[in-house]
Formats: C-alpha cells, sequence, structure tokens
C-alpha cells in the first residue's frame, strides 16, 4: 500500500530527512556505550536528464550516479552509513522506479569484540510519474495548468 505521495516540478524529485542517532555498548577494551547521531538527507535528482543520488550528512553532500550499487557515505570511527540505490528502472530515458536503501551501523567487530549494531533507516521502491500540469488539473489537484513537466512519486507498494 502506498505510504506517501509528493509532487516536485523540477531538480530534486525525491527527498527523505531524518537525524537518527545510535549507541551500542562496547565491553572490552572500553566497557564504555558509544552513540553517534546526524542529520541525514537523501534525494534524487534530475539534471538534463542525468539522473543521481544525492547524500546529505550534517550540511556535506556527495552526488553518485544513479545506478544499481550500495554507496559508503561515510565511515567515522566506529558509525558507518551506506545508501543504496536497487534496481533503477528506466523508460525512454526517464527514471519509472528505484529502492532506496540506508542503513546505518555502530560499533565495532574486531577480534574478540563483537559489539556492532546496525539499522535500516529506509527501505523503500519510489515509484514515479511524469505528468504535465493540465493532466493534475484534470485530476483537481492543482488550480493552475502548465505544460511544464511535474513528477508525481509514491513511496511503497502500489495497490
Amino acid at each position: 500500500m502506498a505510504e506517501a505521495v509528493a509532487i516536485s516540478s523540477r531538480g530534486v524529485i525525491w527527498e527523505r530527512c531524518w537525524d537518527p542517532g545510535f549507541c551500542v555498548h562496547i565491553p572490552w577494551p572500553w566497557n564504555k556505550d558509544v552513540c553517534v547521531s546526524a542529520h541525514v538527507c537523501v534525494r534524487i535528482a534530475e539534471d538534463q536528464g542525468r539522473y543521481y543520488a544525492e547524500i546529505q550528512l550534517n550540511g556535506v553532500s556527495q552526488q553518485f550516479d544513479l545506478i544499481d550499487t550500495c554507496y559508503p557515505a561515510l565511515t567515522i570511527g566506529l558509525a558507518s552509513l551506506e545508501v543504496c540505490t536497487q534496481d533503477p528502472q528506466f523508460d525512454q530515458g526517464k527514471l519509472k522506479s528505484v529502492r532506496i536503501v540506508v542503513k546505518a551501523c555502530v560499533g565495532i567487530d574486531f577480534g574478540p569484540v563483537h559489539a556492532r549494531r546496525c539499522f535500516d533507516l529506509l527501505n523503500e521502491v519510489i515509484t514515479f510519474f511524469y505528468l504535465k500540469g493540465s493532466d493534475l488539473q484534470a485530476l483537481g489537484l492543482i488550480d493552475r495548468a502548465s505544460d511544464e513537466q511535474i513528477v508525481v512519486y509514491v513511496e511503497g507498494t502500489l495497490s
């Protein structure tokens, strides 16, 4: 079932931001809790027919081609963040869908110490539709029509 529907008219066609924080107890040799937090945004953007993933961590952005792969977005000490763009589907040069997986890990897995926890922050298929303003006006979603292409996306499974 679809969880969210949104409309974008240029550049960034999908975005999700959040402020995760995680702690893990490291027994030996420190015997203490290690905590990490960050402001994270993941975006899908289009620029002159080229699609890319943008990862922003605490205000610093990186852009990657939108292909079927995982990007190590951040590794600082005992924390890591990985963003995967999986199975991007294109039709006539336009992005139709992509699965976005964001995984955060904190801790250590070395020698006798196995205190590492990983969390899926996001694991969603995003489906895109390309409409004209007149299409949205006919559906009663906007008041004024234009010929500008508008991107509509759905997060989750369509039923």
